[in-house]
């Protein structure tokens, strides 16, 4: 979103997986009680602690273990699949310590970084979010997971009103804000059928036409050249293949490559 609204003509093709262009008003709330959780910890010291505020970490994570997988995740026992008998067990060996290898200042920071997130907030739309995303040129695919506490579809399906071409393709996740990120293989292989279409038309057939133009011109443009050294000497410049190429294919752009 951010370098399609800066950078218009440079951008053309945009596949946004369970994220916003504005941060929500419920979303910030969301981040303003893990902020609190955090820095609850005597040893927060306003930022100067000693010792990492690792029991304000903790108090965090714990909170913050039911927005990541959403309700479906538990309704549905899929903690099983993962290697957890309960809830509880969830807690305790995945969330409790999960954030005690990052720095107490860093994962606020992180906080208010996604609080004032807003592609609008700058001197070009000066907080119009319509006009910002109606200045978006790329295509655009909004793939939002319709368990994402964070990001819900809902934000996406106004957005995508204000865009010249997009289109918003919800993905039937039980895996919360994990959705499309590998977590299973039905969220996967709806991921890879609708992007690759979309690819292919809007940028792999097109750079393919560019591809084939540009190497004809090449052959006909190419020659071999000769210069006099001397009465007795020449320099003979003379193209010559190189032999075989290699090359490993990317599932994106397969008639490119």
């Amino acid at each position: 979103y951010q370098w399609a609204t800066q950078y218009p003509k440079m951008v053309e093709n945009i596949v946004a997986m369970c994220a916003h262009a504005q941060t929500s008003g419920h979303t910030h709330v969301f981040l303003e009680g893990m902020y609190a959780a955090l820095t609850s910890d005597l040893n927060w010291n306003n930022g100067k602690y000693e010792d990492q505020p690792n029991a304000g970490k903790t108090t965090m994570a714990m909170t913050w273990a039911g927005w990541a997988l959403g309700q479906n995740w538990f309704r549905e026992k899929l903690y099983l699949k993962d290697g957890y008998k309960t809830p509880q067990e969830v807690l305790d060996k995945l969330w409790r310590t999960i954030y005690y290898k990052r720095d107490a200042n860093d994962l606020l920071a992180m906080i208010r970084t996604w609080q004032h997130h807003d592609i609008s907030d700058n001197d070009v739309f000066k907080g119009n979010l319509e006009e910002a995303l109606s200045s978006i040129e790329a295509n655009v695919v909004l793939m939002p997971g319709i368990n994402d506490l964070y990001f819900p579809p809902e934000e996406n399906l106004q957005e995508v009103k204000y865009l010249k071409k997009g289109s918003v393709e919800i993905i039937p996740s039980n895996y919360g804000h994990y959705a499309g990120a590998g977590k299973c293989k039905e969220d996967l292989d709806l991921v890879n059928n609708q992007i690759p279409i979309r690819e292919c038309m809007a940028a792999d057939l097109p750079l393919v036409v560019d591809h084939w133009r540009y190497f004809a011109g090449v052959i006909r443009a190419e020659e071999g050249s000769v210069a006099e050294i001397s009465n007795s000497e020449y320099s003979y410049h003379i193209p010559e293949p190189l032999g075989v190429v290699g090359q490993i294919i990317p599932w994106n752009f397969p008639l490119l490559m």
